[in-house]
């Protein structure tokens, strides 16, 4: 019977021990509101709440490229594929 309280008493000491980092310091750090990186609720993470999980900071989040934000990465394809469609409707493709 010791056995299975020490057992319990181990495991509860285990469970509460593990890393729960989402804090109001990890807001205070970054910036953003904790919805930013846990769209869905707590302890549920988004894209942001992933990348700061690995990277523990935000630092580069949502750049894609070198210096080159989504928006304009976005920007690009759109003016490419305009770019395409005009090209084929001149041509009759």
């Amino acid at each position: 019977m010791n056995l299975i309280k020490f057992s319990v008493l181990i495991l509860t000491f285990l469970f509460l021990t593990v890393s729960v980092n989402a804090t109001p310091k990890n807001a205070e750090k970054t910036g953003k509101q904790c919805d930013y990186c846990h769209p869905e609720g707590p302890p549920n993470l988004g894209p942001a709440g992933l990348y700061f999980k690995e990277h523990n900071t935000l630092e580069g989040y949502g750049v894609v490229g070198v210096h080159m934000p989504q928006w304009d990465v976005a920007l690009v394809c759109f003016g490419t594929i305009l770019s395409i469609g005009a090209i084929a409707y001149i041509f009759r493709i």
